[in-house]
């Protein structure tokens, strides 16, 4: 519409083409930088606008969160788009004179800075760039927290942090009036020169110790200036206080709200960014707290005896409503007094120099016991929930630190879980995961540092690179160990990609040629008419002129591809050796763990479902875009040498895994501010606690309201409304609408497949309960197809041996038996047996389900030989974990008895069948005919009589699972060991085995 208006106000076509040139470009500008020229946003003032907003209906709390959404979203494209610019190089600093490390920039009202700005103030001698990134992560990590308290008068800023091209840009509102005015004049609160100049504001103070209570750390500590004058702040001095122009109170760098982790100040890990993450402080807290009340408890037991024993009846009762009353006080008295006792002093271990006090040893012994809570008590029962026997969706490098922070571990105690993990036998699988996270993540930090130091044409050489020195067999690694120019690897295929475009060019330069002879033609037969003409030359103007779509469609492509160095470039060169040796490094001083094997030794080189696991992680942590194709063949390491050794004889040239043109673009990556909804929160505990008293009606409606609010907030994709409709679903199957249920998990699955992408475990976990409910409905062909969709997913993101494909394997042979479809049962069985085995061990307890359905599967084929083998071995392991007298034991045994039963019954009727030359016992003569008749009659009768009580046994069986299925699904509990496993509540249940069977012996009697 801008054009058409243009061209009908101007009649030149050189002033309409300027001012289309112009127009155009600002929409541009305004749809892929986020930046509009003619009215740039006030970021700062919008986010702490919103959050002054009245807030006392749920109409006024609904529009402010839906506006703070709204702006929090907005922010984050900008900053996304801002931080590309800068890292391109389309952005010019605020201070060129400095160094690169220390550059500053503002872009679009955003204040942008590099992580590595700040070296000095985040690390002691002897650290890494790479804590920068992590202190940059605590600092978030604190604004998120103060965001969601929302303490008044306390402002704080919206900030992002963007990881582009192996970069990390920190973007963050501007504060009004701090650019144009020193720092010194806005800086009321902290220092800003390392404890030189100290400044101390008593608005400022008060605000800070309402952050102290709420992080329980230390509210009053003495400091001393270059000016040998005392100052008493609450918290640290690197905490700064700024007053901006608007007069509000700002506090910026938070990093110091959190104790140190003095597990980690050693020679070589001497650096600040080890700190204890706020989940883990609330953890200390809450097992403290419960050791004082269980002391306290003790203690008014005993009192109560005592005064039971003197007292009369009415004397009895006065005296427990005193005591009832006397105890709620004193608990809250005793919270008090914990609370003041547990505050820990943030200064410790650090460059801050404060006055030393009485309290001083009492913070370290604190700090002590917290550092010794980490190693006895957090990381054990984070062991544990690791190797649950459930569908989990804990697979990949995300979701694993996403786990150790809700249990508040930071992922720098990844060796220490690992080595805990060694002990036990059954938890090799969390041993090889972890061990994947580590690899994972010590690539992404060497990748990282070197792709912010090259040119932007030699990124996508250096991930090939690496890919192919990582993923190829030990021939290839050797070949590129001893190439002196590795980049010669990639040349023959651009050469093959020249050629085609050179191809390209002359096809449509023949094109041009005959459109052009078509033209003279033309013109030719219409010489008279010469407004064709003047049309013609006008068209033929605006192709060779352009409106600015061809720049459009440069600024489209990848950057890689539009941008042609004019200058010779550094040649990229990656040894194996080298590139080995610096993971086994960082991974030893980063995490704590050794790699004792070799690369291609590793589980993760075995097998091609591996390789994928561990490139999709790489490529996820990295932001690294690949072309969709089968990179690794089906065989294993072995066979690919083989391959490679014969296409050496028959001297053929090397072909990289990973070519050029696979690698297509790198995405940035970012952090950001989550809102979180109170009022949606408040309706899913009012719904759980509706639920626990009984009242299913007011439950659900409580989640309904919950979803609506959600919806008009966020939209109709939210991770929450996703787990609201899966516990909706849950409900309705427990109550019996099944209809109901399969919407809701239908609606749940939906969100996540759009929310986490097809290759997320979160998706996989949806289909597999999406399944088991098509299953309670017997539409068992929706549920095989649900169920295999999982599977797919699960050995996409974790390899073919993992224990969540276990599990969905031995519910398909359950699907499968209850279908009648008994090979196809006993084959879902083997594959979940051999995968447990290669996963768990031989004699791991895993493996008593897979022996467990094999024995069962097998006697139902009438395959008596096989079913008691399996059940030997059943028993053999369960016995090294349970006694002779438990339940499950005496279960299998007696299972184990009908199997042999069955097995002599077969055998007694080929031996017993009656024939001609049959005579009774003692006499010469042969039967009569009759008799013979009558005795085929009885034992046609018996065999009848038997198959019938198998029927029987198997119906009743078969009614048993679905029952113990459903109470699993309702939230039934067994054993940890052997938790939330629906073919273990099958295997188990035998006791109908033996009332059978003494039954079928009182007949025979």
């Amino acid at each position: 519409t801008t054009q058409l208006t243009i061209v009908f106000f101007f009649n030149d076509t050189a002033t309409t083409e300027i001012y289309t040139e112009q127009i155009v470009g600002s929409v541009r500008c305004v749809q892929e930088t986020g930046v509009d020229p003619s009215s740039l946003r006030d970021w700062n003032d919008e986010y702490q606008s919103i959050k002054e907003l009245p807030k006392k209906d749920l109409i006024q709390r609904l529009n402010s969160d839906k506006l703070m959404v709204k702006v929090l979203n907005d922010f984050v494209e900008a900053a996304i788009e801002g931080a590309k610019a800068v890292v391109d190089g389309f952005v010019t600093p605020l201070n060129p004179t400095d160094k690169p490390e220390e550059y500053v920039y503002i872009y679009n009202s955003i204040f942008f800075s590099l992580a590595d700005n700040t070296i000095d103030s985040y690390r002691d001698s002897g650290a890494e760039t790479i804590a920068t990134r992590t202190m940059t992560n605590y600092d978030l990590l604190n604004v998120k927290i103060l965001h969601k308290r929302d303490i008044q008068e306390l402002h704080v800023l919206n900030t992002a942090l963007v990881d582009y091209a192996g970069r990390r840009i920190v973007a963050q509102a501007v504060v009004p009036g701090v650019i144009t005015s020193n720092q010194k004049q806005c800086t009321e609160y902290g220092s800003i020169d390392e404890g030189k100049n100290i400044y101390c504001n008593d608005e400022f103070k008060e605000i800070m110790k309402k952050v102290c209570q709420l992080f329980s750390i230390a509210d009053s500590i003495d400091f001393v200036d270059e000016k040998a004058e005392t100052h008493n702040l609450a918290g640290s001095y690197e905490i700064k206080g700024i007053r901006g122009s608007d007069r509000r109170k700002y506090f910026i760098e938070l990093i110091r709200l959190l104790p140190r982790d003095i597990n980690y100040t050693a020679e070589g890990h001497e650096h600040l960014c080890c700190i204890h993450r706020p989940e883990l402080v609330q953890k200390f807290l809450l097992y403290k707290f419960t050791e004082a009340e269980a002391i306290n408890q003790m203690k008014v037991q005993q009192e109560r005896a005592k005064q039971q024993k003197e007292g009369t009846e009415k004397e009895k009762e006065e005296q427990t409503e005193d005591t009832q009353q006397k105890e709620e006080e004193q608990a809250e008295s005793n919270m008090l007094k914990l609370a003041q006792k547990y505050k820990f002093n943030t200064c410790l271990y650090t460059k801050a120099q404060y006055v030393l006090t009485e309290s001083h040893e009492n913070d370290k012994k604190l700090l002590e016991e917290l550092a010794d809570f980490v190693k006895t008590k957090v990381i054990p029962s984070l062991v544990q929930e690791l190797s649950t026997n459930d569908i989990s969706p804990i697979c990949d490098s995300k979701s694993v630190s996403e786990f150790f922070h809700m249990s508040g571990i930071s992922m720098r105690y990844l060796g220490e879980v690992i080595r805990q993990c060694n002990s036990n036998k059954d938890q090799r699988h969390v041993k090889n995961l972890l061990e994947r996270v580590v690899l994972t993540r010590t690539l992404k930090n060497i990748m990282r540092k070197k792709m912010s130091e090259l040119n932007f044409m030699q990124i996508p050489k250096y991930i090939g690179l690496v890919f192919n020195t990582i993923f190829s067999s030990p021939e290839d690694k050797s070949y590129l160990e001893g190439l002196e120019n590795q980049e010669d690897i990639f040349k023959q295929k651009e050469t093959q990609s020249q050629q085609q475009k050179q191809q390209g060019q002359q096809a449509q330069q023949q094109q041009q040629k005959q459109e052009q002879e078509q033209e003279r033609e033309q013109d030719e037969v219409d010489q008279k008419d010469k407004s064709k003409k003047k049309k013609k030359k006008s068209k033929q103007n605006q192709k060779t002129t352009g409106t600015g779509d061809d720049v459009a469609l440069l600024a489209q492509q990848n950057l890689f591809k539009v941008i042609q160095p004019q200058f010779k470039l550094e040649t990229v060169t990656v040894k194996p050796s080298e590139l080995w040796n610096e993971i086994v490094h960082i991974a030893k001083k980063r995490y704590s763990h050794e790699f004792t094997e070799t690369l291609d030794k590793l589980v993760f080189q075995q097998k091609a479902s591996y390789k994928y696991a561990l490139l999709r992680e790489v490529c996820l942590s990295l932001g690294i875009v690949l072309k969709c194709r089968d990179y690794f063949s089906i065989h294993s390491a072995n066979e690919q040498g083989q391959q490679r050794r014969e296409k050496k004889k028959e001297e053929q040239a090397y072909s990289p895994v990973f070519r050029l043109e696979d690698i297509v673009e790198v995405r940035p990556l970012v952090k950001y501010i989550d809102h979180t909804c109170e009022d949606s929160l408040y309706h899913i505990d009012y719904a759980q606690k509706r639920l626990y008293e009984g009242k299913v009606n007011e439950a659900l409606e409580a989640y309904q309201t919950c979803i609506q609010i959600l919806i008009n907030i966020y939209g109709p994709a939210h991770k929450d409304i996703a787990s609201i409709y899966q516990k909706m679903a849950q409900i309705h199957l427990r109550i019996g609408n099944l209809e109901e249920a399969i919407f809701n998990q239908k609606q749940a699955t939906i969100i996540n497949e759009k929310l986490y992408g097809l290759d997320h475990a979160v998706t996989a976990q949806s289909y597999y309960k999406l399944g088991l409910i098509y299953f309670s409905i017997k539409e068992i062909d929706s549920a095989f197809k649900m169920l295999f969709k999982s599977l797919y997913i699960y050995n996409l993101i974790c390899g073919e041996n993992n224990l969540n494909s276990v599990i969905v394997l031995m519910n398909l042979s359950v699907f499968y038996r209850e279908s009648e479809q008994y090979q196809a049962s006993i084959s879902c069985l083997y594959e979940a047996l051999e995968r447990s085995i290669a996963t768990f061990g031989e004699e791991s307890a895993y493996l008593i389900g897979c022996y467990q359905g094999l024995a069962l599967a097998h006697y139902e084929i009438e395959d008596f030989n096989k079913s008691i083998d399996y059940q030997n071995k059943c028993i053999s392991i369960l016995k090294k974990y349970f006694s002779d007298e438990d339940i499950k034991v005496k279960d299998a045994t007696m299972l184990l008895n009908k199997f042999k039963s069955s097995l002599e019954d077969k055998k007694k009727q080929k031996l017993g069948k009656p024939g001609e030359n049959k005579r009774p016992f003692g006499s010469n003569k042969p039967q009569k005919p009759n008799q013979q008749k009558d005795d085929q009659e009885d034992a046609g009768q018996l065999s009848q009589f038997k198959n019938e009580q198998r029927q029987k046994e198997r119906q009743l069986l078969i009614q048993k699972a679905r029952a113990m299925r459903m109470s699993q699904k309702q939230g039934g509990n067994l054993r940890p060991q052997f938790q939330n496993a629906d073919i273990l509540n099958y295997m188990y249940q035998n006791q109908l085995l033996t009332r059978m069977k003494e039954t079928e012996e009182e007949k025979k009697e």
